[in-house]
């Protein structure tokens, strides 16, 4: 059975339709669609498409490390459908009668003997066809790995430039929050106190932390689960993340959850 014919048997199992698992999961119903026809074409990164992969899963109470493995193997499936390079077997050529030659059509200037003569044929080196098929998947997996980590940063960068929409924070954080661009003058920021924190991954994410007051940039890159950063801040900060449910903020000796789930971004203080 396809990754696509269980999420689809395991949804039908719940007795929802596409729509309802829509709104619970805040997943588009048209990408909800997509994985349950195994399509493996979209335009995100695939470290998106592999986290509604996994939220999704999680949802219809599925083995989401074994959804996820399938889901990879299905990718390098696809990428093997590369057209073979073309072969030209000239085989053999036989000559069963013999040739005669006719003496009066024999040119008797030697420089038209050398002009008429043949050319010879270079024959084709054998390449080892394994070799080349590796070498070819090898280019093939770089140039997807790029391609998406470009796209990845790209997106990052213009969500934190045009972002104009701050979420709510979570009511079950104990700590009031900052909303808003914060604008301090350089005195303001001098009488500040520096502060440490700490950012938790329960599972891996990748995530975005910018101090607010001067649009620093304190930390950007991807925490594996169960590794802790520590950062000195001044003022509120932004984070931005791919899994929300996988952050943890620690401060002065208390958790805060992001409260949401999925890409996101918080501004705490």
């Amino acid at each position: 059975m396809t990754i696509g014919e269980r999420l689809e048997e395991a949804r039908k199992r719940k007795g929802i339709s596409l729509r309802e698992a829509s709104e619970i999961t805040k997943i588009r119903s048209d990408i909800i669609h997509g994985m349950e026809n195994n399509e493996t074409e979209y335009d995100l990164p695939d470290v998106y498409i592999r986290g509604f992969l996994r939220n999704y899963s999680s949802f219809l109470n599925l083995d989401t490390e074994n959804v996820l493995t399938d889901f990879t193997t299905m990718q390098l499936r696809n990428t093997q459908h590369v057209a073979p390079l073309e072969r030209v077997n000239l085989g053999q050529l036989n000559l069963s009668h013999d040739v005669s030659i006719d003496e009066n059509r024999l040119p008797t200037n030697t420089d038209d003997i050398v002009d008429q003569t043949p050319k010879a044929i270079t024959p084709k080196k054998n390449y080892n066809s394994n070799s080349i098929d590796r070498d070819l998947y090898y280019k093939v997996a770089m140039v997807f790995g790029g391609t998406f980590l470009l796209v990845f940063i790209i997106i990052m960068i213009v969500n934190l430039i045009i972002s104009d929409d701050v979420p709510e924070i979570n009511p079950d954080l104990t700590q009031p929050s900052i909303v808003g661009d914060v604008n301090e003058t350089f005195d303001e920021v001098a009488r500040m106190d520096e502060e440490q924190i700490k950012v938790i991954a329960l599972d891996d994410v990748t995530v975005i932390i910018e101090q607010q007051i001067d649009r620093k940039r304190l930390y950007s890159g991807t925490l594996e689960e169960g590794e802790t950063i520590s950062l000195t801040k001044i003022g509120p900060i932004k984070i931005s993340f791919t899994e929300g449910e996988n952050v943890v903020v620690e401060k002065n000796g208390e958790n805060f959850k992001m409260g949401v789930t999925g890409i996101n971004s918080r501004i705490l203080d």
